[in-house]
């Protein structure tokens, strides 16, 4: 169900920028969804999250925050709360992310964890930790990738893509306990392949023999003109044969074929082999961003 729309809450004037903040995605997308459109590849994790907050079945918990800053110069910057992504941030001038990160912590929330540009992820948990007295680290660094145009290399992989169903649900729990064993992630990724199989968001890559499965293909972050990659896993008997390039081949034409612009994904920047893979489909750099943990207390000693 759709949270209501609630008013903003009174703007707070500030040297560099007025902040506005609310606990609905909906107020927050009638006031910052135009702006934040006008780079969406770069803004899809922000916009997907103020979309999904509130609806029922979204695995985005409260305590749900959303805030933009406008300088008087006309620049803005934006970032969004809701677990267990933590907080989110848009690039922007250092005084707006100031501006931000203290209205956040000043109303009650103190991020666990901060998603951003580098040095705006930096600044924001250099903010935090002035107002609360944690401190952070980085945890992962991302590369995003994106395409415009249709995936022209050819697939050599044998199979077919298909719609993961619910009769495909014990295929998709062991896949994503696999994937956990490899990987960490904020959800049980088998929960989170679960929930874009309810969402018909999760799609399997198999091969000519019925049910043998070999990927696993996840979306995510349908805005108006983009999607996003945001899983894609292959078990490590099946690999070095290509399914994986030819999930992510097929997918990405047919999200196109369907009028989405551009298709999006992040990835670690030291999975070397996922990056090769996405450069040879002729997706392109796009940007990068740091992951900052709650590391613990800061430490102050009194004389």
């Amino acid at each position: 169900m759709r949270a209501p729309v609630q008013a903003m809450n009174s703007s707070i004037p500030a040297v560099s920028a007025v902040v506005q903040s609310t606990t609905s995605g909906a107020a927050f997308l009638s006031m910052a969804e135009g702006s934040l459109n006008e780079e969406e590849v770069s803004n899809n994790t922000i916009l997907s999250i103020a979309k999904q907050a509130g609806f029922q079945g979204s695995l985005l918990r409260p305590p749900f925050w959303f805030g933009l800053a406008r300088s008087t110069s006309g620049r803005f910057g934006a970032a969004v709360h809701a677990l267990p992504d933590g907080a989110v941030l848009t690039d922007m001038d250092s005084e707006l992310c100031e501006d931000l990160m203290s209205t956040l912590v000043h109303e009650g929330i103190t991020p666990k964890r901060i998603y951003g540009p580098p040095l705006v992820a930096q600044i924001a948990a250099n903010t935090v930790s002035s107002l609360s007295e944690q401190s952070f680290c980085p945890q992962r660094y991302w590369v995003a990738y994106t395409t415009s145009s249709p995936v022209v290399q050819p697939s050599t992989a044998p199979g077919n893509l298909r719609l993961a169903s619910n009769e495909d649900s014990s295929i998709v729990r062991d896949f994503g306990d696999q994937y956990s064993e490899e990987k960490t992630s904020l959800v049980a990724a088998s929960d989170y392949f679960l929930h874009k199989l309810s969402q018909r968001d999760l799609y399997l890559w198999t091969d000519p023999t019925p049910g043998n499965v070999k990927t696993l293909i996840a979306l995510s972050g349908r805005t108006e003109n983009v999607v996003r990659i945001a899983g894609v896993f292959t078990p490590q008997k099946y690999r070095g044969h290509g399914y994986a390039s030819a999930a992510i081949r097929e997918v990405t034409n047919r999200e196109l074929g369907q009028g989405y612009q551009s298709v999006t994904l992040m990835v670690e920047y030291t999975d070397d082999d996922a990056i090769h893979i996405y450069e040879k489909l002729g997706f392109r750099h796009h940007g990068s961003s740091v992951e900052m943990i709650l590391e613990r207390p800061i430490d102050r000693k009194t004389d």
